[in-house]
């Protein structure tokens, strides 16, 4: 119980328990154990912390008083008590200055949404007064997030506001009784699978969801109890109106719209009565976040963030205090991605200090001696001196189109490298990000290069960018991460004879679309819980609701049996030339076994030679430390002997 306590002591103390000289001495099970904090949480007045920790069973959460650092009681433990799994905290908010309410998740995959449970652990920062709170009366759970919490009600010490989601199409907002667990009923949605957002008063006056037809829809209202009044419709293909919460005064919202004749795309302000928008940032590229205030303003956005390459924020006015400190900050931990999370009296923050070789530091900030105190690190045994840096990059597809991704170099070499092409999944939406990653950071340190792709349907490059890639799969897609590879090997970091693709999920798509396609181009390919026959999507759980059904049709052309036919490399396995090694979890709901039944059985009829790994308590992509040990240990060895140094012997 007491072991992450240790280890926090060694991390505020600055230590490490590495003791390897280069990256190549760092074990796998270095790279893969888990951080011991996940994340911190201030209580309104700064007085208590709330530390998050990664462990493989339980949910632990750790309380600190800020004054000296010190553990304030013995860890809070959880299990779900219904399912079984990998139990997180989803999410911990401070209720009052003594209580905190936290919610539970279960980590099916390492590539799948956290299911949640519907259960809830309540306690005062004592450890006294704790309340088990079930929300969900049935088996319901999973993607949907059935519950979520909306507001934490700053003037209200015992209630929250949450939306029940999990009793149909129409989210419920309840007010929650955190010490009691009783809830009493707020307002009902008129937006189908929606999100409801409250006001700086904590009242419920917008709501943004999506019908089962794929077409988005908004509501307002001027005041709590009043009438809803349609905001705006459009598909999710097209582009339109997206809200995302409300002016400080509660007049207006926030909200992205499109390029029109009245203006450019960008972020805007909308008054709800006069219906007047007023540009606040035009976007050369989507924001992948918001930015909120300390105070009275911690729910209203003040600024955005954008990941073109680096990272970068932008405050909507840089003479607020916010944006003055932030800048501060920047100056004291340069090159780090900072995450700044203000207690509720704006006197206090906890600022998340990360960057491509470090997952993170831990600072407390106070605001009014402005002084910075170093507090944890989440990895203190990896030394971030043998780290390889991730650098942005970006090159022009064969249609023009401007490109970007990440490239990770072993440190000291930069040419003529063994090179793993590294694939996201999603695909729509989804993108990946400057920083640290432990197994990008586990392939460098053996000596080869990684390449990531933001290639078209990726998110944070505009609608258009993401939109316009419906059923590009095996195509347009397809051609971004073949022009990344061919950009690699002219700019001389990659050797054009020893390459390697993977990817996981849609990613394990494109791996092996990747070698049927351009079998000369690479040496290996590595398909992780990957679609391999479109058509046996019908086995996943995406199709199970008429929504799912119709982005299927949409966006993966489930509805077009030519397309299913040409689009899965499953019909194309006579190309190969590559060697695999095909990797799935045998209880992945999201890409089922049977996508590896069937390429397996149709490379045998070919008698064609692959490596495999199927863990059958595992769901979409690995869960667990100890299989992902052994995954990343074939990974060495598969590597080595198609790319790496034993290729060459």
């Amino acid at each position: 119980m007491y072991k992450l306590f240790i280890a926090l002591l060694i991390s505020c103390m600055g230590l490490t328990s590495s003791f390897a000289k280069t990256a190549a001495d760092i074990s796998v099970e270095s790279f893969l154990k888990y951080r011991d904090i996940q994340s911190a949480h201030l209580s309104p007045t700064g007085k208590y912390l709330a530390v998050i920790a990664d462990t493989e069973e339980e949910a632990k959460v750790y309380i600190f008083t800020t004054a000296n650092m010190k553990p304030f009681t013995a860890p809070f433990e959880w299990r779900s008590s219904r399912f079984s799994g990998q139990t997180e905290i989803g999410r911990l908010v401070w209720v009052n200055d003594e209580r905190f309410i936290a919610s539970l998740v279960i980590n099916k995959g390492q590539f799948d949404t956290p299911f949640h449970t519907g259960e809830y652990f309540a306690s005062n920062a004592d450890g006294s007064k704790k309340k088990d709170i079930s929300l969900l009366k049935n088996s319901l759970g999973g993607h949907s997030r059935p519950f979520r919490i909306i507001d934490t009600l700053d003037k209200d010490k015992k209630h929250i506001l949450i939306q029940d989601s999990s009793t149909g199409a129409y989210p419920t907002a309840y007010k929650l009784n955190v010490y009691s667990g009783k809830r009493r009923k707020v307002t009902r949605s008129p937006a189908h699978y929606s999100r409801m957002y409250s006001d700086s008063e904590g009242d419920i006056r917008l709501t943004v969801g999506v019908t089962n037809d794929d077409v988005q829809e908004s509501f307002y209202r001027l005041e709590e109890g009043g009438d809803w009044h349609k905001l705006d419709q459009h598909s999710n293909k097209s582009a339109g109106m997206e809200p995302i919460g409300f002016t400080l005064d509660g007049k207006g919202i926030y909200t992205w719209l499109p390029a029109s004749d009245t203006g450019p795309e960008g972020l805007y302000e909308y008054d709800l009565a006069s219906k007047h928008s007023t540009l606040i940032a035009e976007q050369p590229f989507e924001a992948t976040a918001l930015i909120y205030g300390s105070g009275k303003y911690r729910a209203t956005p003040i600024g955005y963030r954008q990941d073109a390459g680096y990272p970068s924020t932008t405050f909507f006015d840089n003479s607020r205090g916010e944006a003055q400190r932030f800048a501060s900050l920047q100056g004291l931990l340069p090159d780090n991605d900072l995450i700044i999370e203000y207690s509720r009296d704006g006197y206090f923050a906890v600022i998340h200090a990360l960057n491509d070789i470090n997952s993170g530091d831990f600072y407390l900030f106070d605001i009014q001696t402005n002084k910075i105190k170093p507090l944890f690190s989440s990895r203190p045994w990896l030394d971030k001196n043998l780290m390889s840096e991730v650098t942005p990059i970006k090159f022009t597809a064969r249609d023009g189109l401007e490109i970007h991704g990440y490239l990770t170099l072993p440190k000291g070499k930069t040419k003529n490298l063994p090179l793993v092409l590294s694939i996201h999944g999603g695909p729509y939406g989804v993108r990946d990000y400057w920083k640290f990653s432990s197994r990008n950071q586990f392939l460098a340190s053996r000596g080869y290069g990684v390449l990531q792709v933001n290639y078209r349907g990726s998110g944070g490059y505009g609608h258009s960018f993401q939109y316009d890639a419906y059923r590009q799969m095996g195509a347009e897609m397809q051609d971004d991460i073949t022009d990344a590879t061919l950009w690699a090997i002219a700019q001389g970091y990659a050797d054009k004879d020893r390459i390697c693709i993977f990817g996981a999920s849609y990613g394990g798509y494109a791996a092996l679309m990747g070698v049927v396609k351009e079998p000369e181009l690479y040496q290996c390919a590595i398909p992780y819980a990957g679609v391999y026959d479109i058509e046996l999507h019908k086995y996943s759980d995406i199709p199970k609701s008429r929504y799912g059904k119709n982005f299927l049709n949409e966006a993966w052309g489930y509805n077009d049996d030519k397309f299913l036919i040409e689009r899965s490399p499953i019909n194309h396995l006579e190309k190969l030339k590559a060697a695999l090694f095909i990797v799935h979890g045998g209880e992945d709901v999201r890409v089922p076994i049977e996508q590896y039944d069937a390429l397996t059985e149709r490379l045998d009829e070919l008698n064609y030679p692959y490596e495999s790994m199927v863990e059958p308590k595992e769901g979409h992509g690995f869960a667990k430390y100890e299989n992902n040990v052994k995954l990343f240990k074939r990974l060495e060895v598969f590597l080595d002997k198609h790319i790496g140094p034993s290729s060459r012997q």
